[in-house]
């Protein structure tokens, strides 16, 4: 099947019709549809950090435009292969540990109250081997991650439930899809520091979780409204594609804009105040530091100031430099110049000096101009290894 024949499909099934679900479902199971278009139908558990804007990888606009078919599928990275192999190692290392049978589960499973929870965690501990690892069977979820060292300090104490929340998030998932009480995140650092976390279901917080979920998938997937701002890179991106050219009109703004307005200028001004006071501080430890490289401030950080190993290409130099072998005037160095200049983005200019009138008043503290941003017109505030 081509992927424009099953976008009906997929599109009832996004609207909640459980028989296409289970059709999808029976196809992608099949191998008659890719995975990644099952995926599109539903939420999984390391998705659903990226709708409640909880995740260092991806956003809520990325998630939703993704789920339309707006934009591909994420590919497969280094990190997510490695994590991919290490996962059968750390498994078997947990079984032995605790001298359990761990199963896998299918690729993906749907709840039968949401049509949009999806979820498949890395393992499952069955009390009989020689039965399928499903409903009473499982006697609890393990979850499983490799990391740089660089992320031990996002973990708290062994056997305690103090994992970072994208993941917590995730286990929540599984737990409200398989029904289970308890879940184990079994984590390798650097590939010899073994820890194991315990995560007990919490009935409170997963329906919270849930209800939220159902409201972002019904918003902005059934709906198809527009996400909204969250202050990531991911959707001012986005905001360059949806609007990559202007009508060159400026228009009178709306009220909300005149507090949005406000309060820019009251971030714009603190953010000078911190942009002095950073590089004030800054020279004061260069200067202390006079010709070292850096200074160890203990548990691993440091302040460092040396040259980029890296360096940087000065490409107008290159150019001319090419140009003078290839025996070519400035007149037709910049005639090719010209040849290949592209149409800048849109880029954002604040005014270079505030108008004088009274604008509404907002908070000057600054906490509260970080609420004020991310609070949109109703008064409430936005929330913000590969698999479901």
């Amino acid at each position: 099947m081509t992927t424009e024949s099953t976008e009906p499909l997929i599109r009832a099934a996004q609207l909640g019709d459980a028989g296409a679900c289970a059709k999808v479902d029976a196809l992608a199971s099949a191998g008659e549809i890719p995975w990644e278009l099952q995926r599109r139908t539903g939420i999984g558990g390391s998705d659903w950090a990226v709708a409640l804007g909880l995740s260092p990888y991806s956003s809520p606009v990325e998630l939703q435009q993704r789920l339309l078919g707006h934009l591909p599928p994420i590919a497969e990275n280094d990190a997510m292969r490695w994590g991919n192999i290490h996962e059968a190692s750390i498994a078997r290392w947990y079984a032995e540990r605790h001298g359990v049978d761990l199963e896998p589960v299918p690729r993906s499973m749907r709840s039968d109250e949401r049509c949009w929870h999806m979820y498949s965690p890395d393992r499952v501990v069955v009390r009989d081997p020689d039965l399928p690892a499903l409903g009473d069977n499982i006697e609890r979820i393990v979850e499983i991650k490799s990391h740089s060292g660089r992320m031990r300090g996002k973990y708290g104490d062994d056997d305690t439930d103090s994992v970072p929340y994208p993941y917590l998030v995730q286990v929540v998932c599984y737990q409200a899809g398989l029904q289970v009480q308890l879940a184990d995140v079994a984590v390798l650092f650097d590939t010899s520091d073994y820890r194991e976390f315990r995560i007990e279901r919490d009935i409170g917080l997963e329906s919270e979780i849930v209800d939220r979920l159902a409201q972002w998938w019904q918003r902005h997937i059934v709906e198809q409204l527009p996400v909204d701002p969250d202050g990531s890179d991911s959707y001012g991106r986005w905001l360059r594609h949806r609007y990559p050219a202007t009508t060159g009109q400026i228009v009178a703004p709306s009220q909300r804009v005149l507090e949005w307005a406000s309060t820019l200028r009251q971030v714009e001004q603190y953010r000078r105040q911190l942009d002095s006071a950073r590089e004030l501080l800054i020279q004061h430890i260069a200067a202390e530091l006079g010709d070292d490289a850096g200074f160890d401030l203990g548990d691993g950080c440091r302040i460092t100031f040396r040259h980029d190993k890296r360096g940087r290409v000065n490409h107008s130099a290159v150019a001319e430099e090419l140009a003078v072998r290839l025996g070519m005037g400035p007149r037709q160095l910049k005639a090719l110049q010209d040849q290949h200049l592209g149409k800048p983005p849109r880029r954002w200019l604040s005014p270079r000096r505030w108008s004088t009138e009274p604008l509404p008043v907002v908070d000057l503290d600054p906490v509260s101009l970080l609420v004020a941003a991310y609070t949109d017109s109703t008064g409430e505030q936005d929330d913000g290894k590969r698999h479901d």
